[in-house]
């Protein structure tokens, strides 16, 4: 026995218990961090772990769910004869580009073999969440040939969580125009920049934003019980802390949504005949403006500005 393999033997117990006591230290503290500070844990250990789990799986996975294809692999060359086995075939699996943590979720980035759509991993995402254990699986096209699996650890929802307003984005850059001086002021209009506003989380843990002055025009569909009125209450309250900000209210149902933000309405209809006249009402101060703006400065201007003469709010 070598001198080595003695001092082994001998002091083999003095470094097996301290390495195993500091093995254990290591997993109840993983373990207390998991459970006592869920997303600390996610942030340092967790993503991962999840990332290394769908690594391994996946091409099991692909396979399973018909998202791999055979090609005949080409062989070398020995002279003039072939090394590859005749009618060899070669499995091709797409290549899991990147994994990356967003939030409380994975972006999974996924190049695609030729000829394949985004169809065929959308009918994936149900095996994907059964087979990494997660809540959701979205897949959407980043760009041609790539695939974007959007993979939801929990879901955000369960909680109420009130968001943070968004920050209002960076002014954008524009050209430098010689003005004549004779033509009125031009201001931004006052909505460029508030119009945005925070109204919940979406299923990622991302804050849900609407921004009408990127957007101009938003539909709010869904069954009942589905959150439109939430939705249309938080969109409202957001805009109404903004006083140069004109907002005309239509509830036909006798104002029981919008009714208690009357004092801060323009207009609010609450049945039909009022729904009219409002909507008379606002095509009149839609063509007044239309004249002022034509008069104050004719030809194109950009969107978002109006004469400094020109009041935002309706005149009734």
């Amino acid at each position: 026995m070598s001198a080595a393999e003695r001092w082994a033997t001998v002091h083999a117990d003095a470094i097996a218990l301290p390495l195993g006591g500091a093995l254990l230290v290591l997993v109840v503290v993983t373990a207390g961090l998991k459970q006592r500070r869920p997303a600390s844990y996610w942030r340092l250990l967790g993503w991962r772990h999840a990332a290394r789990r769908i690594r391994r799986r996946w091409r099991e996975l692909a396979e399973n769910c018909g998202l791999t294809t055979r090609s005949h692999k080409p062989g070398g060359l020995l002279g003039a004869w072939r090394t590859a086995t005749p009618g060899a075939q070669h499995l091709r699996i797409p290549r899991l580009r990147r994994i990356r943590r967003v939030g409380g979720s994975l972006a999974v980035t996924v190049k695609t073999l030729p000829g394949q759509k985004l169809a065929m991993y959308v009918n994936a995402t149900e095996a994907m969440v059964n087979e990494w254990g997660v809540h959701s699986v979205r897949a959407t096209q980043a760009k041609p040939g790539w695939i974007t699996l959007t993979v939801m650890m929990e879901d955000s929802l369960l909680k109420v969580h009130h968001p943070r307003p968004a920050a209002s984005p960076p002014p954008r850059a524009t050209a430098s125009v010689t003005k004549d001086p004779a033509a009125p002021a031009m201001c931004p209009s006052p909505g460029a920049s508030v119009l945005r506003v925070t109204v919940g989380r979406r299923e990622d843990g991302s804050p849900w934003v609407l921004d009408l002055s990127v957007q101009h025009h938003t539909l709010i569909a869904g069954v009942t019980r589905s959150g439109k009125s939430n939705l249309l209450n938080a969109a409202v309250v957001g805009w109404a802390r903004v006083p140069n900000l004109a907002l005309v209210g239509i509830d036909l149902k006798r104002g029981i949504e919008l009714g208690g933000y009357r004092p801060r309405l323009s207009a609010l209809a609450r049945d039909l005949d009022q729904a009219v006249a409002v909507l008379r009402g606002l095509v009149a101060e839609m063509l007044k403006r239309y004249d002022r703006l034509d008069a104050a400065a004719p030809g194109p201007r950009a969107s978002g500005t109006y004469p400094a003469t020109v009041d935002p709010r309706p005149s009734w």
